[in-house]
């Protein structure tokens, strides 16, 4: 049976399924990044990056650390 042939609603009714929200990041306070990640990002902006794959590694490798 492909997803198209069903809607929620019909799972509700045969299987008893219910539908509920979750709010998974919403209780989670903003921070304000530090200095030194700031001064990172800046840094890995100038960097010249060849393919896509280098480019998301330049900005998450200094969030990550």
């Amino acid at each position: 049976m492909a997803y198209r042939d069903f809607t929620l609603r019909d799972l509700s009714v045969k299987f008893g399924v219910k539908n509920r929200k979750v709010h998974l990041f919403g209780k989670i306070d903003s921070v304000q990044p530090s200095n030194n990640l700031k001064e990172s990002l800046i840094d890995a902006e100038e960097l010249p990056s060849r393919n896509e794959k280098a480019k998301s590694e330049t900005i998450v490798f200094p969030i990550l650390n």
